[in-house]
Formats: structure tokens, sequence, C-alpha cells
């Protein structure tokens, strides 16, 4: 539109609590969907999803591994721990404290 804003507010059809899943329903042509690039990276990819708006960022959002400390540190979680790290990045001095429990 030529530089025009336009708000689109399609209606829900699907509803799901996966990432997996919103990433087949985007396959099966469902609809527009929005994840983390990580996830439909490699679709994208091969060209069996387009992405929409490449020009455009979303505001970052928070993220905690939470582990209890006070068990053995298995070389299972210390990899898990490290694969995340690298791939989600590092905490910022900005990011706020994560939920304690109650």
């Amino acid at each position: 539109h030529d530089g025009e804003e336009v708000q689109v507010s399609p209606p829900r059809k699907v509803t799901v609590d996966s990432g997996q899943a919103v990433r087949v329903a985007a396959l099966a042509g469902l609809g527009i969907v929005l994840q983390p690039r990580i996830l439909l990276d490699p679709d994208v990819a091969r060209g069996d999803l387009v992405r929409l708006f490449p020009d455009q960022r979303l505001a970052e959002r928070p993220m905690w591994l939470i582990y209890c400390r006070d068990r053995r540190m298995t070389p299972r979680l210390r990899s898990f721990i490290a694969f995340t790290m690298a791939t989600f990045g590092a905490a910022t001095a900005e990011a706020p404290e994560p939920p304690r429990p109650a």
C-alpha cells in the first residue's frame, strides 16, 4: 500500500499451545503465524514458508532458564544450559527478574 499503514485483525480459527503445532498449521496453509525465527528458518530456507515484513523487528521478550541449583549438575544439564545460552544468548542487565514461586 505504498507506505500506508494497514491493520489486519483476522479471526482465530486454530488455537494451540505448542510452537511445533503452530509451525505445522502454517505449513498446512492455515494462516499467518508469529514464531521465533529459530523454529521457522529451515522452512523459510526451503521455501515452504515466506517471511512477511522482513524489515520489521518485534520487541524482544525476556527468557529465563530455571533449574534447581541444589541438585547435582549432571553433564546432560550442563550441556543443555550451554546449548540454551549459545542459542538464545545471555541475560542482559535490563532483563526483569524471573517470577518467584509462591
